[in-house]
Parts: C-alpha cells; structure tokens; sequence
C-alpha cells in the first residue's frame, strides 16, 4: 500500500476509538503522531511540525477547540479536521469561525476519512510540488503562479461549500429552513443565562398546527410539506425581529419572544400569528384551511430552566386543543384553575 507523503497529528480521548483509527491510519501515511488531548495536541504540533491535524472536539484538559484556536495563531494554512457526535452540533459553528477545513461525524467511517485526508493533502502537496519547481525554474513562475491560484480557488470553493453544508445540517432543519430542534435549543439556553444576568422576562410559545394530520390523509404527504413550508414562512412574516422561532419537528414550532412589556403584549404577538395561520393556504391548485394551537409559558414567572419552561408551554397548548383548538392559553391561567 502506497503510503501517504505527509505527517499526520491525530488527537482523540477516547482510546478505543483512537487505536482502531491509528491501527487503520499507520499503514496510510508517511509518518503518524498521536496525542490525547489538546494540550498534548500542542506540544506534539510544536516539536512534529505535523502537515495535517485530526482532532475530537470535547477533550479533557484541554479541548479540541482551545487547541485549534492556539495553533491558527501560529498558522493559518495547516488543514484541520474535526471528528464530533450528533450532539456536538453546537460547537461545528464556533469551528466553522476558526477555520476548519472538514468534519467527520461519529461513528467514524474510516474510509471517508482517508477520502477526506487525500482531498486536503491534494493541494497541499501541489504547494510543495510547485515551491520546489519554482526554485528550479524562474523563468516559468508566471504558469506556476497560475496553477496555484487555481489549486487554491478551487480548494476554498470547496470548503465554501463544505462548510454551508455543515452549517445547515448542524443547525436548519431541511423542510423549513428555520432552526431545528438543536439550535433553537441552544438558543433558548442562552436566552435563559441572559435573562438571569439582566432580570429580563420573555415569553415561550409552543405552537402546533391543528388537524395537520388530517391534511397528510386528504391532500398526500407532499401537499403537507407545502402546508408546513407555508406555516413556516408565515410564522417568521408575523414575529419581530426580536423575536426568534424554529421548529421542533412534524407540525411543532416553538417561539421565543423578547422583549414582551406586559401580557397584552404577548397576546397582540400570539393573536397576530392566529389571524396569519388563519388565512387559507393555496397550495399548487388546493386551498387548505387550517388553524393553530398556541401555548404559552413565561420567564420566571413558570420557570427558570428550559426543560420545565418548554414543558409548560406544551401543556398550555394541549390545553388548547382539548378545547375547540384554535387558540391561545398561557400556563399561568392553568395554574390558576
């Protein structure tokens, strides 16, 4: 097997997972260097003077990010690839900002990887290659010059579009476009840690598209993905731009709302998105009518941690539909009564 021309740092906590990928990864490159966390990361990228890094994201003592900030000081060249679980989805952007040059998800396919070192390697090599003729050959530096410009635009093409899509999957759902389940998550965390920070109050809508499941069974799946689309989109068109919503998943939309002076303001906010919902959806040739169910919990009156604020909402909303659907009802009145 013909051996990859580089030398490679792989960083990784986790030993199963490191022998198997280092047992696979020896007999693939010139020259291998293994470190277990971000602080012995370092020093070997120091001392090895390593072309490529691969490297977990969550480590002890130091974690794969401090380490790749640490070392794009001293280098902005050098490809890096970061290694993450599904539910490490909130860091990918903060890699993004630093420069990563790929991703590999766990569990790790070990093929793609190589695949992924050979990509990065590619160009890298051309650099060497075309540095070491340059020296050779003077008098053709302008076509050298050329090939390079080339190698490296389609290569940042590349990593453009690597890092939309990794950016999309980490954070968007794919009907909607708005913030999945994660995302809006995190997002809900951070607006909790502020909140506390600055004694400030905002409201959680749980919102549910009513009957949607009726739609699927009378209209075929492709029509409802158009109505949640169109949910969607109207939902965005009646909020501000304080205000932030995702979908949680199926026909469940969750909203946060700042900046909310009183309840009236809140009841404005929720009766403006019900009078959008209202409005018939024109789907293609179809017109859909349909109505939403809208629950809501408020900072820190209910609660102060996202599990039970979510969870209040929820059952404000069912609270809803075990009416006549259709409405709006808030948590506090359901502890009232």
């Amino acid at each position: 097997m013909l051996k990859l021309d580089i030398i490679l740092l792989y960083v990784e906590d986790d030993n199963d997972i490191a022998v198997e990928v280092m047992d696979f990864l020896k007999h693939r490159v010139r020259e291998l260097h293994f470190a277990k966390n971000g602080e012995e990361g370092l020093d070997i990228y120091k001392h090895s003077h390593p072309d490529m890094i691969i490297t977990d994201i969550q480590m002890p003592v130091m974690n794969g990010l401090d380490m790749i900030q640490r070392i794009r000081e001293d280098n902005n060249e050098i490809p890096i690839i970061i290694t993450s679980a599904h539910n490490d989805c909130h860091f990918l952007l903060e890699s993004i900002n630093m420069g990563v040059d790929g991703y590999l998800l766990k569990p790790l396919d070990l093929e793609q990887m190589i695949a992924k070192i050979h990509k990065l390697a590619e160009p890298m090599n051309m650099k060497k290659h075309i540095r070491q003729l340059n020296n050779k050959l003077i008098k053709t530096n302008a076509n050298l010059e050329a090939k390079i410009a080339k190698a490296v635009q389609a290569h940042t093409d590349s990593l453009i579009k690597e890092n939309e899509t990794m950016q999309k999957l980490a954070f968007y759902d794919s009907l909607t476009t708005l913030p999945n389940r994660a995302f809006i998550y995190e997002v809900l965390e951070r607006k909790i840690q502020r909140a506390k920070r600055n004694n400030d109050i905002f409201a959680l809508f749980f919102i549910d598209a009513d009957n949607f499941k009726q739609i699927n069974d009378s209209y075929g799946h492709n029509t409802g993905d158009d109505v949640l689309k169109e949910f969607a989109l109207r939902l965005q068109q009646s909020i501000r731009k304080s205000d932030y919503v995702g979908r949680l998943g199926g026909d469940e939309f969750i909203l946060i709302a700042e900046d909310v002076e009183n309840t009236q303001a809140v009841i404005t906010l929720a009766e403006k998105i019900c009078e959008q919902i209202n409005q018939p959806f024109q789907i293609n040739d179809t017109y859909v009518d349909i109505s939403c169910s809208i629950g809501i919990s408020c900072f820190p009156e209910d609660a102060e941690d996202m599990s039970e604020l979510i969870k209040d909402a929820d059952m404000a909303m069912y609270s809803v539909k075990k009416k006549n659907k259709d409405g709006v009802a808030f948590y506090r009145d359901m502890k009232e009564n």
